[in-house]
């Protein structure tokens, strides 16, 4: 091929590799600013992909500099090569010339990188079926001795290819050039590897996603991202993976091939670290500026803007809180009756109720002690935290798609108001908050490494979770001092009225255990955009008829109340 072809290649290796760099850079600067990469593995591994992608690519790029340049004749030397691909440039290793020096050690540097990022491609891979086979974490401090372990394993196999290359160095061209043929078979077979174990992992995730198994928290919102970035890394992979083969193997020319393949691969760096940075919603947020009033509302309404303002939070790791924890209990109203009457519909709807509940706790920092049965025990850092998990999944499950076999029984079954806005559908699940207090006893599982909680206010969370109805948000007085307190604070340091999307009422009922010499004034959480689903139809149509003609008798409109209060609300088991 000749000169001009050569140096059209090299400058758009150039473009493609500032790319590269600049997109790997950005992802390393902004999409791990908030996230403790330490504290998980899965965190640690994405994150060095992304920073050994950024090495990879900036050893690239300073390589092709120098051919587009000509630095102390290198392009000179790569013209003998294969056109500056990739198998040429590893090919400097044996040049003879003084300025190697500078050329070897920034491709060594790119190799290694290289090599450490296929590996932590595969145990990303690997960490991710293990989360869906144990459904559980390990715990910080085993998830700590993890992420050594890989380093190590990472640092041996970038040393044994570096001792490889410089020991040729130092070797007869005959012997130097077999021991460079076994280095690079070594690093190709890794590639390989990093792109067929990914694809199998994902592919088994799927499958066990589809039957709705159990899966840790945290690898719910994580794998969707990284399903992508498997996708993305195989599809710009895979192409030269099969060129390097047939190139070494097969006695034929593929200039062209090597090339757009080359290209391929060296967009593999944007490619992965824009999938781990990027999302749906930045996406909107982006093009906000310029978007129609209507898109707005749509998605506005769809949840995103208002909903995903915690986004950067999404995917963090939470630790559970330590002093004064914020303990929510779940529990499905009637799910007993449920099961014996369906158990099938069921078993679909605890998997969408669990997936869903699972969803929103690391956006608000919420923490999973245990299951037990059906009921979920959470704890949280904040009572508005607490306060805005309760009313998000409400909300949100007011919109699951569940099962139609389970619509069909009373506290499942869909509710409308009189003016056809819907308040129940599906599962009523029931929930309660209370605030820890000093004289809880915090410990660490010893095999499963999850936070446990012992005392009475944990106590008294569990027992409060089975005072309100399906449906219903309650809370302890003592909890909403609490919260008063943080929305002082709030409002203190941003110097402006706090706007919540619920309100917080009195309700009749009390907690009283005069054994423990408790009593407590419970208050009801209601959500702005539900409306309060159990306050009576009378007060309802009150407000509504007042504007109606007075035709409309006292006598019949307490009959058209009652008849509605006898269809539309909903049972309690």
């Amino acid at each position: 091929m000749d000169d001009s072809t050569h140096y059209d290649w090299t400058l758009t290796y150039v473009i493609v590799l500032a790319v590269a760099t600049a997109t790997t850079g950005t992802t390393l600067l902004l999409s791990f600013k908030h996230i403790k990469v330490g504290d998980s593995a899965v965190q640690y591994i994405t994150y060095s992909v992304c920073r050994l992608y950024f090495i990879y690519s900036l050893a690239r790029l300073l390589l092709y500099v120098g051919v587009l340049t000509n630095f102390n004749g290198l392009r000179d030397t790569l013209d003998e090569l294969d056109d500056g691909t990739l198998m040429g440039a590893r090919a400097i290793y044996s040049d003879g010339k003084k300025f190697k020096a500078v050329a070897v050690t920034v491709t060594l540097i790119g190799d290694c990188a290289l090599l450490c990022t296929t590996f932590f491609i595969t145990t990303l891979a690997y960490e991710m079926k293990r989360l869906i086979i144990k459904s559980m974490d390990r715990g910080p401090k085993r998830e700590r001795a993890i992420i050594r372990q890989y380093c190590i394993r990472a640092c041996i196999i970038a040393v044994v290819f570096a001792i490889l290359m410089v020991i040729s160095a130092f070797l007869p061209s005959s012997k130097a050039e077999t021991v460079q043929t076994i280095a690079f078979w070594f690093e190709l077979a890794c590639i390989w590897v990093s792109v067929l174990y990914p694809v199998y992992a994902t592919i088994w995730i799927s499958r066990q996603k589809r039957t709705r198994s159990a899966v840790d928290p945290a690898s719910l919102l994580l794998h969707q991202r990284i399903k992508t970035f498997v996708i993305v890394y195989c599809v710009l992979v895979f192409p030269s993976c099969i060129v390097e083969v047939l190139a070494r193997l097969a006695d034929i020319k593929m200039e062209w091939w090597v090339g757009l393949t080359q290209i391929l691969y060296y967009l593999s760096g944007a490619g992965t670290a824009f999938a781990i940075g990027i999302s749906v919603t930045c996406c909107y947020r982006a093009l906000r500026p310029v978007m129609s009033s209507s898109v707005y509302e749509q998605l506005l309404e769809g949840g995103y803007f208002q909903d995903e303002l915690g986004l950067e939070t999404m995917d963090v790791i939470v630790e559970a809180p330590i002093r004064q924890p914020i303990f929510v209990v779940t529990d499905i109203e009637g799910s007993s009756r449920l099961w014996a009457g369906n158990s099938q519909a069921m078993a679909d709807a605890q998997s969408i109720h669990d997936d869903l509940l699972r969803q929103q706790l690391p956006r608000f920092r919420g923490y999973e002690i245990t299951t037990a049965g059906d009921s979920f025990q959470l704890a949280f850092h904040c009572v508005r935290d607490a306060i805005g998990w309760c009313v998000s999944v409400q909300e949100k499950l007011l919109k699951a798609p569940w099962p139609t076999a389970l619509l069909k029984y009373d506290n499942a079954a869909r509710v409308y108001d009189i003016w056809t806005r819907l308040i129940f559908n599906g599962l009523r699940v029931r929930m309660a908050i209370h605030d820890g207090d000093e004289r809880l006893v915090c410990s660490r599982h010893r095999t499963t490494g999850k936070m446990t909680y012992l005392g009475l206010s944990e106590m008294m969370a569990r027992e409060m979770s089975e005072m309100g109805q399906g449906g219903q948000i309650v809370m302890s007085e003592s909890a909403l001092a609490v919260y008063k307190d943080e929305l002082l604070q709030t409002s203190s340091s941003t110097g402006g009225v706090v706007e919540e999307k619920f309100k917080v009422q009195p309700i009749l009922t009390t907690f009283e255990r005069p054994e423990w010499g408790i009593s407590l004034q419970l208050h009801e959480v209601v959500s702005t955009r539900i409306g309060d689903r159990f306050n009576t139809r009378i007060e309802r149509l009150s407000e509504r008829l007042r504007f109606l003609p007075h035709f409309w008798s006292e006598d019949s409109f307490t009959r058209h109340s009652d008849k509605t209060d006898r269809t539309e609300t909903p049972r309690s088991c």
